[in-house]
């Protein structure tokens, strides 16, 4: 079931997200990744959706991390998951895990230049670090 809320009711909230999403990403260091580049590579999980991967990723904030086995991106600004849809500015860092983690590596240079650290199972792909 939808709410309706009222345009000021709705500038509340963004504004109120807003202030969530700077006020976190206050306290984590330099962005290495924008909405195109973790766009371009939810595009390419997606290719591997049959492959024997699993993943771990932690938003901005007091968040848990997130183990999840599929994501595809709604556009270039949010993604979604088992888990339920994010936005992608808020990703610190995501695991790619798995016997097929390689292959989805393999494809990682033509998105550019991105922050990884090497993991006993895979890689991780860090969005903000201090």
């Amino acid at each position: 079931m939808r709410i309706a809320r009222s345009s000021k009711e709705q500038e509340e909230i963004e504004r109120r997200r807003e202030q969530r999403f700077q006020s976190a990403r206050a306290t984590v260091g330099a962005g290495y990744m924008n909405d195109t580049k973790w766009h371009e590579l939810f595009q390419i999980l997606a290719k591997h959706v049959n492959a024997d991967l699993r993943f771990r990723m932690k938003v901005l904030g007091d968040c848990p991390v997130v183990e999840d086995n599929k994501y595809w991106s709604v556009n270039r600004q949010w993604t979604d998951s088992a888990s339920g849809p994010f936005e992608n500015r808020e990703i610190e860092w995501l695991e790619i895990l798995g016997p097929s983690a390689g292959l989805v590596r393999e494809e990682l240079g033509r998105i550019g230049k991105l922050e990884i650290s090497e993991r006993p199972e895979g890689f991780c792909i860090m969005g903000y670090a201090k």
